[in-house]
């Protein structure tokens, strides 16, 4: 029977181990997918006993990481695939420039498609089009675990879709021009609050900044400011309830809304990214694109990916 190196390659993309079954080598096929198998099982383990544990944040670190390491060994899978297939012995053919080149060019739209960064759905949310871009290519090429998890994913990524648009609107009809309101998920911010010594409460509002375009710094100033009052003017009149968290290395919007919140039951504190996963991907390159964005120039080039830049404010625990 003929066999095919590129369906290969993308059997192992869908399943690990699956286009060397297919590719005539059985037993490497069945180790591949065991040590897959086992290793998910394992890492489940370890997160099932941090959430038990209330250590969210841990939890969720490694499991980024886990399917970080996952498309890594699916992406090198993919590629032994189709060399096992092709009768390739990849360690000799590394000496052979031309021959590797033929096998990166012939199985490249596998790998690229397996190695698409994009996964970081934290990143993403704040991306729709690029999260769009991913969900349809979760659709044609499975990487990870599968179609069930792209299926799933696809899910998520239209939820957070619905859930962004209309929280944006909601925001924006309430006449807020700086920030966006969105609900907090309590059992993920009470865990984390309270792990730092910060105020808990059964109601959580995130405050996120919006990313829009400002013709200069004074307009970004009054927009902020206006804001803050505005938010203030809603708690005092009870039309807005609840905790206000604002995690961000924006600095100079927390000490805008620390004063105008002043008399308010206040947590704040410098060196806290509650969400320590968004640091991949608040790396300084994006930080300046975000400037170039708001402000036409790169105002700061400061690192904005590590913890200590950023400032975490709690207002009103209730």
């Amino acid at each position: 029977m003929k066999r095919y190196p590129f369906i290969a390659a993308v059997l192992s993309a869908i399943l690990p181990g699956s286009g060397q079954i297919y590719g005539g080598r059985k037993w490497r096929g069945i180790a591949i997918f065991s040590s897959l198998i086992i290793s998910i099982l394992v890492v489940s383990k370890f997160i099932l006993l941090l959430v038990e544990h209330g250590r969210i944040q841990e939890a969720s670190e490694l499991l980024y990481n886990f399917i970080m390491a996952v498309l890594y060994f699916n992406t090198l899978m993919a590629l032994d695939a189709y060399a096992v297939t092709r009768g390739i012995k990849i360690l000799p053919s590394l000496l052979k420039a031309r021959e590797m080149l033929k096998l990166f060019r012939q199985s490249g739209i596998t790998l690229f498609a397996n190695n698409f960064y994009a996964l970081d759905l934290q990143d993403a949310v704040y991306k729709p089009l690029r999260l769009m871009v991913v969900a349809v290519l979760a659709l044609f090429v499975p990487v990870q675990v599968g179609l069930a998890f792209y299926l799933i994913f696809l899910l998520y990524a239209l939820l957070q879709l619905a859930s962004l648009s209309y929280e944006k609107h909601r925001s924006h009809k309430m006449g807020l021009r700086f920030f966006v309101i969105r609900k907090g998920p309590p059992f993920i911010l009470t865990p984390l609050l309270r792990k730092h010594g910060a105020p808990t409460g059964e109601k959580y509002l995130e405050l996120h900044v919006r990313i829009r375009k400002y013709p200069d710094l004074d307009t970004y100033n009054r927009a902020m400011e206006h804001d803050a009052q505005l938010l203030r003017r809603l708690m005092d009149e009870g039309k807005l309830s609840g905790t206000l968290v604002f995690n961000s290395f924006n600095r100079r919007a927390a000490g805008v809304l620390g004063k105008a919140f002043t008399g308010y039951a206040m947590f704040k504190k410098e060196g806290i990214c509650l969400a320590r996963v968004n640091l991949t991907g608040w790396e300084g390159r994006r930080f300046q694109k975000m400037q170039k964005k708001m402000f036409g120039k790169v105002l700061s080039k400061r690192d904005v990916g590590k913890p200590e830049e950023w400032d975490l404010l709690v207002i009103n625990p209730a």
